[in-house]
């Protein structure tokens, strides 16, 4: 099933970062121990960064896709993870981005007026480690996260091997002894971006979700988003997101106004409380 939903990665190779690490020390000439090689996998790391920084859109085999199930109330998510950001968020249909402050001010507005803070979510915003949705959900629906993760040595394609061996070399290695080189280190920070350049990321194995009307959210087809629930809503505990009250799905509701408790439609802003299994 994971092979239907999701592309097709580069297989990860965990030996990659030891080679590059090594190709760096021979061709730079430099002292073969401990101490240096930490120091070059830190320029690796700096070097990654970089990269992934490059593309105004991320890298296709650094995206990734999860998709679970949340019940009513549940509007308040904690990150986890390894995350570098978010894509697109949809429950069910595909929500705007927001600052917290307006999920605040909607929230205190809601209490103050007496009015609803349940419905079909319109927006998120992420602050302080946390996802934040608004309106809370007001049944059981499905929730799918598009993200990319950070590039690590393991998981990029096969040709950004030589590539990042440029790029240590071309952005950090000039600081050392480059005598031995047969080249300028300026030749190999060139080499470096014209080589990511030529395998600039595919940014279309995801538009059929990037690209989900606004409209109908209720009416949107859930085929994959239901595919995808299968494999992942099981556990939370190596996922991307995990409710924020409570471990359990279904175990988090909205703080009623008193005296509307059964209610459940209205609720104190930035306010949870435990609650039984929504249904």
């Amino acid at each position: 099933m994971n092979s239907i939903i999701e592309p097709l990665y580069p297989p990860p190779d965990p030996n990659r970062k030891d080679r590059i690490v090594q190709d760096v020390i021979d061709l730079m000439k430099l002292r073969d121990d401990d101490i240096m090689k930490s120091k070059v996998r830190r320029w690796l790391g700096f070097t990654l960064t970089k990269a992934q920084r490059f593309n105004r859109l991320p890298w296709w085999f650094a995206r990734r896709l999860f998709g679970c199930k949340v019940y009513a109330g549940q509007d308040v998510f904690d990150l986890q993870g390894q995350l570098d950001r978010f894509i697109s968020v949809f429950c069910p249909g595909r929500l705007r981005a927001k600052p917290m402050d307006t999920i605040i001010q909607r929230r205190a507005a809601a209490d103050y007026y007496h009015q609803a803070n349940s419905g079909i979510p319109e927006y998120y915003a992420i602050h302080g480690g946390r996802l934040h949705l608004w309106p809370a959900p007001d049944s059981e629906m499905m929730f799918c996260i598009t993200y990319s993760i950070p590039l690590t040595a393991e998981i990029v394609p096969l040709e950004w091997e030589s590539y990042l061996v440029d790029g240590v070399i071309g952005l950090y290695g000039r600081h050392f002894d480059s005598s031995g080189l047969l080249e300028e280190a300026n030749s190999f920070e060139a080499a470096f971006w014209k080589g990511i350049k030529s395998t600039r990321a595919v940014h279309f194995d995801s538009e059929p979700i990037e690209c989900t009307d606004y409209s109908n959210p209720r009416q949107l087809a859930n085929t994959l988003f239901g595919a995808y629930t299968e494999v992942n809503s099981a556990d939370f505990s190596n996922a991307i997101i995990k409710p924020a009250y409570l471990a359990g799905a279904g175990k988090v509701q909205i703080l009623a106004n008193r005296g509307q408790e059964s209610d459940n439609t209205r609720a104190m802003p930035m306010m949870q409380i435990g609650g039984n299994q929504q249904p």
